[in-house]
């Protein structure tokens, strides 16, 4: 993901123009799953865009660009599950399971971000790609890497030469592959790194790098998204102030 922002903001594929953001679990589809606070809104503040939603707003900040309105639709397709320690009784789910989001973003771009917990046969499934003027850059999470397309639909990956020092530290906080725990685990593992490493640095030494006060950002972007999908109507975003 870094690469990928790195790539957009060198401008290798040039304005951009669209985007889409997709996160998709099945799980849920699992009727006698137990009702927990992750199903109460009052509890856990929302479902699959709380869930799963958050990570791809933050991805669309980090790599397309900030939000300027959303536009939301949301569904519950599991309306109640059994009460946790009684069989018997039965609890009302409302959270979403499935949210759709399309998103203008400052920049004069729109987008989409899917994300699901009851796409059966989709378990795991992740899509991130942002098309410009001049090409695309698509996120190959398996392999860690972005993909670059030139305007002529030719892979240049290997033609882009990235001299960014955000890229290059985060080189530093994965785990090496004689060490790797599996791609989830080396991604959780360089979080930590990188927050410990923040904390006993005591300052933040790269822009790109996520603070609290961006995590706030994020989740006002998810607030309006839900603000959108119980009003039906086009919800603006307050953005970051620039300091």
């Amino acid at each position: 993901m870094a690469a990928a922002r790195a790539i957009v903001r060198a401008g290798v594929i040039g304005n951009v123009v669209t985007w889409r953001a997709v996160l998709l679990h099945a799980s849920y589809l699992n009727t006698q799953r137990a009702m927990t606070w992750r199903l109460s809104r009052k509890e856990s503040g929302g479902g699959a865009l709380v869930d799963l939603g958050l990570h791809m707003v933050d991805a669309v900040r980090m790599v397309a660009g900030e939000f300027e309105a959303v536009r939301c639709v949301t569904r519950t397709v599991v309306g109640e599950r059994p009460r946790m320690g009684a069989p018997d009784g039965m609890s009302r789910v409302d959270v979403d399971d499935w949210a759709l989001v399309t998103a203008d973003l400052v920049n004069g771009s729109t987008g989409t971000i899917e994300v699901s917990r009851v796409h059966a046969g989709r378990e795991g499934t992740f899509a991130f790609e942002v098309f410009g003027t001049k090409g695309s850059v698509t996120v190959d999470l398996q392999r860690g890497r972005a993909v670059v397309m030139d305007a002529a639909s030719r892979d240049v990956t290997q033609d882009v030469v990235l001299d960014d020092p955000w890229v290059t530290y985060l080189k530093t906080a994965f785990p090496s592959s004689k060490m790797s725990m599996g791609l989830m685990c080396d991604m959780h593992a360089a979080s930590i790194y990188t927050f410990l490493d923040g904390c006993t640095g005591g300052d933040v030494r790269f822009a790109a790098r996520p603070t609290l006060a961006e995590a706030g950002w994020t989740h006002r972007v998810v607030d309006a998204c839900y603000q959108s999908a119980d009003t039906g109507n086009r919800v603006d975003v307050q953005r970051p102030q620039v300091s």
